[in-house]
């Protein structure tokens, strides 16, 4: 707005300017009859009287404000702007002039209470905003009806009539508004309970007692009479091999088998559904076949005897074959893994002898001995490492005899080199007079 002032400000600035102008050029002779001559008739009949004389020919009105009418006074040649006239005489509009369009603008004023419950109007004639609140009122006296400020939903809550009492049903009458309390009934049309009602918790109902204290009698009473019923329990299992009774201390049925007892241990006594008592043979099979299976006939337990495969020969270890029920005997092993031994089985004892292989070849001269089953003779060694003797094995004994160096001269000395063994014959003093 003050913008817009501004420029208006400018604009007519710029007119009185443009007319001071207008009016200097004016009185410097250009139209003057007295001083020039050159616009008037009589002095040189250069111009034209209206012409010469208009104080707004040379006058720019445009404020450029599209919200004024531009004009210029003929008489004192000033521009004139009057504001547009956008008034629509309705109380209940604000009237402004667009500054760009230079249309008329008329907003509704906005009488808005931010309520949801009021409906706003504004009057044309005063232009005063009234708020009239809504009419939630649905005519019903037991309802209290309410508006939601934020919704504008009309509630109606009922009233409340309770007279806390569980006994009495409360009720409000929608003409009048007043509560009344009438006395609820409480028969659940069951003959066979005594309907009570109590205020505090309200109606319940109790069983009526058609108890006879017998225990082999189910009570019960009947729906539509009242009385009470006693009916025998029954016991009856469809099943021939017992006899059904009830225990008239604790109601349970009993159901004792029949005794079908031939009074002998080893037969299994039963009853069949159908046909009564019958007797098996007691089955003692161990699924042991290496034993013999049999019935006690006092006691009737089963016995089970291991079955004897002793063959009397302590060289065989005698066992039964859980397979086929056959007895085995297997040699007893008396292997030492020698091979320098010869094994076998005493058949008296049934123990193990182990006796070693003879290597002996009689020769005294050799060491006999057994080397992985094969006998070995080893030459006795008699070196005694004097490499002047021979050595050899006379009869089992080392016998070292000299090396003989006599080469036969008495003009030589003769030894044996105890290190190589050689013969030496070094000359004596016995031939040098020859």
């Amino acid at each position: 707005m003050l913008l817009l002032t501004a420029l208006i400000l400018l604009l007519n600035l710029s007119e009185f300017i443009q007319t001071g102008a207008a009016q200097s050029h004016i009185q410097g002779g250009h139209g003057d009859d007295d001083d020039g001559g050159h616009g008037d008739d009589d002095d040189g009949g250069h111009g034209d009287d209206d012409d010469g004389n208009d104080p707004c020919s040379y006058a720019d009105c445009d404020d450029y404000n599209p919200c004024t009418d531009d004009s210029c006074d003929p008489y004192s040649g000033n521009c004139v702007h009057v504001l547009k006239d956008c008034d629509d005489y309705n109380s209940c509009t604000d009237d402004r002039c667009d500054s760009y369009s230079g249309e008329c603008v008329n907003e509704e004023r906005t009488c808005d209470d931010y309520n949801s419950c009021t409906d706003d109007s504004c009057d044309p004639y005063s232009g005063n905003c009234g708020h009239v609140e809504k009419d939630c009122d649905d005519y019903d006296l037991c309802t209290d009806d309410i508006c939601d400020p934020y919704s504008g939903i009309c509630y109606h809550a009922n009233r409340t009539c309770d007279d806390y009492n569980n006994c009495t049903l409360d009720i409000c009458d929608p003409y009048s508004g007043i509560c009344y309390h009438t006395n609820g009934t409480c028969d659940d049309h069951n003959n066979c309970t005594v309907d009570i009602c109590d205020p505090y918790y309200g109606c319940y109902h109790v069983n009526r007692t058609c108890d006879d204290y017998n225990l082999c009698t189910v009570d019960t009473c009947d729906y539509y009479t009242g009385l009470c019923l006693f009916i025998n329990v029954t016991c009856y299992d469809s099943d021939t091999c017992t006899t059904d009774t009830c225990d008239p201390y604790t109601g349970l049925c009993l159901h004792i088998n029949e005794t079908c007892d031939d009074f002998n241990p080893c037969t299994d006594d039963m009853c069949y559904q159908y046909y009564g008592c019958y007797s098996t043979e007691k089955i003692c099979d161990d699924y042991n076949p290496c034993t013999e299976d049999s019935c006690n006939p006092y006691s009737g337990e089963c016995v089970s005897t291991v079955k004897d495969c002793d063959d009397y020969n302590p060289c065989t270890e005698d066992w039964c074959s859980d397979y086929s029920g056959e007895c085995k005997h297997d040699e007893i092993d008396c292997d030492d893994y020698n091979n320098c031994t010869q094994d076998w089985c005493n058949t008296y004892s049934g123990n193990c002898a182990h006796d070693a292989i003879d290597c002996d070849d009689y020769d005294p001269c050799t060491d006999d001995r057994c080397d992985y089953g094969e006998c070995v003779h080893d030459i006795k060694d008699c070196d005694d490492y004097d490499p002047c003797t021979d050595d050899r094995c006379d009869y089992g004994e080392c016998v070292h005899d000299k090396k003989d160096c006599d080469d036969y001269d008495h003009c030589t000395d003769d030894i044996c080199d105890p290190y190589s063994g050689n013969c030496q014959h070094i000359e004596n003093d016995h031939c040098s007079d020859y």
